[in-house]
């Protein structure tokens, strides 16, 4: 498929859901770099991007739905700064802004473009969703058990909490 065939994808999964998953893998295998994943389109609905670092497509795609139906389907705002539980099954999430969007966030920038020509590209902002490891430590500590996972913006400060509903309401609400 090639790169227009595959945006007319993206953006026609945009128009249909709200939200598209768009994963980017390490250039090669044996590559330190993680890859990511991140959602297309809550520019449509005026809310920063979300993005997943470290984790394989499979982990990363569901996290990154519950999160993009929160917005879509339940209305919640997400901000920098902020933790969230009810992600994961213990403890919580942080969410951090993404210093350069254009060099992670790139087929989410051509669709703000394609659908938006007079936007300007600053308007597109993500959210990291950071995942402490099994020791409850994050990776801007010492010892951070998943390697994979690169950051991609300034460790989060604050303590203000959002709470997600539980895995069983938001499938029972379609979610």
């Amino acid at each position: 498929m090639g790169k227009e065939e595959y945006l007319n994808a993206v953006e026609a999964k945009v128009d249909q859901y709200g939200v598209a998953i768009q994963t980017v893998v390490p250039e090669s295998p044996d590559s330190d770099g993680a890859g990511w994943g991140y959602t297309v389109g809550l520019f449509e609905v005026g809310h920063p991007e979300f993005l997943i670092s470290g984790f394989p497509r499979e982990i990363a795609t569901p996290f990154l739905n519950d999160m993009a139906s929160a917005v879509l389907k339940s209305g919640m705002r997400f901000d920098t700064g902020k933790r969230v539980r009810g992600l994961v099954q213990h403890g919580y999430v942080w969410l951090t802004h993404v210093a350069n969007t254009h060099e992670t966030l790139g087929v989410a920038h051509e669709i703000l473009g394609r659908k938006h020509p007079n936007r300007h590209d600053a308007e597109l902002s993500a959210l990291q969703v950071v995942f402490p490891d099994a020791n409850d430590r994050w990776p801007w500590q010492e010892d951070y058990g998943l390697q994979a996972a690169t950051l991609f913006g300034p460790v989060p400060q604050g303590r203000l909490e959002l709470k997600l509903p539980a895995a069983e309401v938001r499938r029972s609400q379609g979610w």
